[in-house]
C-alpha cells in the first residue's frame, strides 16, 4: 500500500507486470510492464522514498524500481532502474537509501536503492551448514535480521559496508524455518514448520 497524491494505491507484482489498484474505488490505476518474472513472482512489493521496488522471478530474478502513481500504462515513464540482482523468495528491507536481503546461496546482498547498483554481495559466515534463506528479514535497531530455512538467525549491520554481526542457533531444533520474524514490545517470534518462539532480553 502506498500513498500519493490522487489517493492511495494498493501494488501488486505479478509474472513480468506491477498493477496498482485504487484503494477506494478498486480497479486498476496504472500498470507497468517489467523484466521482474519468470516461474514466479514471490516478494512483495517494497514501498520507500516515494518509489516502488519489485523483485522476483526464477532463472533470471530480476529486480525493477518505479514510481508510484500515474495512470494506465506507465511502463516507459515511470521505471527508474532495472536489476539482475533479486531475491527469490523474501522480501527485501529499506534503510537509509539501501536495500537488503539474504539468497538461498548464503550472500547477504546490498542494492543502492537510487540506482539498483550492488553495493555488496558478501558470504555469511556460518557454523554447521551452509544457510538458505525463504523468510523475509527484519530491520531492528539499524541491523538486518534474517531467519535462514536450515542454519539459524544471522544479524548483520544495515549499512553500505558488510559486517555479519551473528548467527544464533536454537541447538536443540532441527525443523525448517521458511516463514519470517515478527517483531513486538521488543519480543522475536520465530516460527518453523512444528514449533513457536518468543526471544526476548533478559
Amino acid at each position: 500500500m502506498v500513498k500519493t497524491a490522487t489517493g492511495t494505491e494498493l501494488v501488486l507484482a505479478v509474472n513480468y507486470q506491477v498493477w496498482a489498484f485504487d484503494a477506494a474505488k478498486g480497479g486498476i490505476k496504472w500498470y507497468a510492464d517489467t523484466d521482474v518474472g519468470g516461474s514466479n513472482v514471490s516478494p512483495s512489493i517494497l514501498a520507500a522514498g516515494g518509489r516502488l521496488f519489485a523483485f522476483g522471478g526464477h532463472r533470471p530474478s530480476t529486480g525493477a524500481a518505479l514510481r508510484a502513481g500515474g495512470k494506465d500504462d506507465v511502463s516507459k515513464t515511470h521505471i527508474d532502474w532495472t536489476s539482475n540482482r533479486s531475491p527469490y523468495i523474501p522480501s527485501p528491507v529499506h534503510h537509509d537509501g539501501h536495500i537488503y536481503w539474504m539468497d538461498r546461496a548464503g550472500y547477504a546482498i546490498c542494492l543502492s536503492a537510487k540506482t539498483g547498483k550492488e553495493v555488496y554481495r558478501e558470504r555469511l559466515e556460518s557454523t554447521g551448514r551452509s544457510p538458505q534463506f525463504y523468510a523475509s528479514p527484519v530491520l531492528v535497531d539499524g541491523k538486518v535480521i534474517s531467519v535462514s530455512r536450515n542454519a539459524g538467525a544471522f544479524v548483520i549491520e544495515a549499512k553500505p559496508k558488510f559486517k555479519q554481526l551473528a548467527q544464533n542457533i536454537l541447538v536443540s531444533d532441527r525443523s525448517v524455518f521458511n516463514g519470517g520474524p515478527a517483531v513486538s514490545r521488543g519480543r522475536l517470534f520465530l516460527r518453523s514448520d512444528s514449533h513457536l518462539y518468543c526471544v526476548a532480553a533478559e
